[in-house]
């Protein structure tokens, strides 16, 4: 899951990757396919099957179920959308002011984004609000 957030469309072995077949691989990737070696395609499924499993057991959950964040990365956009200040952020999340600003801070820094606003707007695209 990790490598489709990171945006990789297809896998291909070594020992498979011969001239022509990674002709044919990059290819079908440009025309918006993907390709996985038919030992990796049971992983994904698993992980979905799981993230879809637990989206419905959770009814506490308020968001969609996500994928490489960790809870306050997704909280803290949230309380920020909500109007809430850092130290109102820190209350409902039982931290720390510095927490918080740690935590977007990583964010920020992790995804480039520029200010305060920006980390919102991208949990909105991204559907985590």
């Amino acid at each position: 899951m990790t490598l489709v957030e990171y945006g990789v469309r297809a896998i291909l072995w070594r020992h498979q990757a011969t001239p022509r077949r990674l002709l044919r691989v990059v290819r079908s990737v440009a025309r918006g396919a993907g390709h996985l070696p038919p030992d990796l395609i049971s992983r994904p499924l698993t992980q979905v099957g799981r993230l879809r499993r637990s989206a419905v057991t959770s009814a506490s959950v308020a968001v969609a179920p996500t994928t490489g964040r960790a809870p306050r990365e997704v909280d803290v956009p949230r309380f920020i959308a909500e109007g809430l200040d850092t130290r109102q952020i820190s209350e409902k999340l039982a931290c720390s002011e510095r927490t918080v600003k740690n935590v977007l801070h990583a964010l920020m820094t992790r995804l480039h984004l520029r200010n305060r606003a920006h980390p919102v707007a991208y949990a909105l695209r991204e559907g985590y609000i």
